[in-house]
């Protein structure tokens, strides 16, 4: 875990759950979904993970410590933003698109 953790910025809270208000409710609720799920395989993460990498800052949806991956929850990026972020952040990204169902 520490060798990812290095790669984002220290003063950020470990296994929490971090909302943005920015982003769409269906969104949220994914990204707490599948915090909960790395929770309970008792993986460590963290959400929002702010990261400066190659001089540029960029944010991660949630960075799972355990495994070195980004996971992005898409709703309504396209496939060039997603590769585009590939090429940017420090650890290999994993798109998972936002679900309603936590609605029906």
């Amino acid at each position: 875990m520490n060798k990812y953790r290095r790669l984002f910025e220290p003063n950020q809270k470990i296994d929490v759950i971090n909302i943005n208000a920015g982003s769409s409710v269906s969104h949220e609720i994914t990204k707490a979904y599948i915090c909960i799920g790395l929770a309970k395989e008792g993986r460590h993460f963290l959400t929002e993970g702010k990261f400066i990498f190659n001089g540029k800052k960029g944010r991660c949806d949630i960075a799972d410590l355990s495994s070195g991956r980004c996971i992005e929850v898409v709703e309504s990026e396209s496939s060039e933003s997603i590769e585009a972020k590939r090429k940017f952040y420090p650890l290999p990204v994993m798109a998972i698109p936002a679900s309603d169902k936590f609605f029906r």
